[in-house]
Order: structure tokens, then sequence, then C-alpha cells
């Protein structure tokens, strides 16, 4: 497995997760994983940064981490949000996380209903990845 972080890695990608008609469009998904790895990025980050979570179920979540596992294995790094709509949902996404193999879990606080240090510490206690927390402070 390629090491998380060094001093060429320049470009991580937060990336979308394509859903039509209410479902995720795996074809979609795939594409863009080859685009970004042709393209030279240096990490892919998925369930990130773009709030799918909160539309995503816990079974949608594990399949997209999954798949995304097997496509991106070993050709450079990735970045998996952990973020959702609980804190329960939450446990139960690291807890299934520490049963596969890739990179990184990135927990980002959420800026409601939930306590910043509570979340962290849920993370630090569930997950044997290694953790990013991703400050998205309010605006």
């Amino acid at each position: 497995m390629p090491k998380l972080f060094n001093d060429k890695y320049n470009l991580i990608v937060p990336s979308i997760t394509p859903i039509i008609k209410g479902k995720v469009d795996y074809s979609s998904l795939k594409a863009l994983f080859n685009f970004l790895i042709e393209s030279k990025v240096d990490l892919i980050f998925i369930l990130g940064t773009t709030g799918e979570f909160i539309v995503l179920s816990l079974r949608e979540k594990l399949d997209i981490i999954k798949f995304s596992i097997d496509h991106i294995r070993y050709k450079i790094p990735l970045l998996v949000g952990v973020s959702a709509k609980t804190e329960e949902e939450m446990q139960k996404l690291i807890k299934e996380t520490n049963k596969m193999e890739f990179g990184t879990i990135v927990v980002t606080p959420l800026s409601y209903g939930s306590d910043a240090e509570e979340v962290i510490n849920i993370a630090l206690q569930g997950s044997r990845l290694p953790i990013i927390i991703y400050n998205n402070p309010a605006i």
C-alpha cells in the first residue's frame, strides 16, 4: 500500500459520488477514478467534502468504500470519509472500515447537532487506521 503522505503529494482530490435516479452510478464512479488515476492525482478522497454522507445509507457507504478499494487499491492512496448523520452510524462505519485495507479515514466534526470532541474521540477509540481530522469551520 502506498505511503500516505510524503514531500511529493500536492493534489488531494475530493471525489464526488455520482448518483442517478437515487442510485449510485458505479460505472461513472469507475470512469471518474480512471480519469483521476490517469491524471496522476496524489490522493483520492471519497465520501468527503461533498456532503453525500447525508443522503447515503450505511450499506451504500460501505459498498462505495469496497468498490473504491477494489478499483484504486495500490494505484494511489485512498482517504475515506466516515462522517455520518449520527454518532452511532459513524461508529458502525468505523467498525466496518477496520476490516478493510486502505489508507486513512477522515473525520469531519459536524457543525450541527454533534459535539466535535465526542466525534473525534469516537474515531480515536474505534479506528485501527490512521485518522485525519478535517476541520470544517462555520463560515
